[in-house]
């Protein structure tokens, strides 16, 4: 349900948000996405140290 929200939401933000010109869904969608990939990788490891 997240990602079929998460495309709807890219291809939208791609068709209004651009402008006159209209940005692909992979483009919108990657560049919402990377930053939170990025949040993951570099989150410390808290769970399971006591």
């Amino acid at each position: 349900m997240v990602g079929a929200i998460l495309v709807t939401g890219a291809d939208l933000l791609g068709r209004i948000g651009a402008g006159p010109i209209e940005l692909p869904v992979g483009v919108v969608a990657g560049l919402l996405g990377g930053p939170f990939l990025l949040w993951l990788l570099m989150r410390p490891e808290s769970y399971g140290a006591s």
